[in-house]
């Protein structure tokens, strides 16, 4: 009731759950081979940009890449622009030569990190930990600052993000208060979504880094 983009499909005794949103797709199931049907599923995407058997990165993206709009830049065709989607919403609009190589470099870095993945142990405590952490005016187009958090539930790591702030910060103190919000903000939405998985979380510990 509270995520609609929270997936459960039960098969018999069996069940699998799969949390969508925007580029990051959560799933577990009680069942290896509902998983497997799952893995089976989402591997189209290489396939379709005939990326099977492409060089592999080690990074999302290379530590002196500068994303702008690029204006001037050569204009990619419409119909891979989709691929830009995973950077920025706005490049969509008006996606370039330099957006499309740059969405490609993820695709690599998928393709060579499939043996790469979170652990969730069963013995892991039930405890909701949340961190936040800004740069000052990181951004050199507008000088905006870009919050980053992530949350755990007791040594396991589910729920991150990294975005730019809507506003410009005027002080290092200004921005990491805007990063601490959100991770506030986040934190009682997590807690509501716990809550569809049967998880009461009573504490929450914070850090501001």
């Amino acid at each position: 009731m509270i995520e609609k983009t929270l997936f459960i499909k039960k098969a018999n005794s069996e069940i699998i759950l799969v949390q969508i949103y925007v580029d990051d797709i959560i799933f577990g199931a009680t069942k290896d081979s509902l998983c497997e049907e799952f893995v089976a599923a989402m591997q189209e995407i290489l396939k379709k940009f005939e990326m099977e058997n492409c060089k592999e990165a080690s990074t999302p993206m290379p530590s002196s890449c500068y994303m702008d709009a690029n204006a001037t830049g050569k204009k990619q065709v419409d119909q891979i622009s989709c691929l830009s989607y995973v950077f920025v919403q706005d490049i969509m609009q008006n996606p370039k030569e330099s957006h499309f190589k740059a969405a490609k470099r993820i695709l690599k870095y998928l393709k060579g990190t499939t043996n790469v993945g979170l652990w969730y142990p069963s013995y892991s405590p039930i405890h909701l930990i949340g961190y936040s952490d800004s740069d000052f005016v990181g951004c050199k187009l507008d000088r905006k600052s870009t919050s980053d958090t992530c949350h755990l539930l007791g040594s396991s790591l589910f729920s991150w993000h990294s975005k730019k702030q809507a506003c410009v910060a005027l002080s290092t103190a200004e921005a990491e208060y805007i990063a601490a919000g959100s991770c506030c903000a986040q934190i009682l939405w997590l807690k509501q979504q716990l809550a569809d998985f049967g998880l009461k979380i009573s504490k929450v510990d914070f850090c501001f880094c």
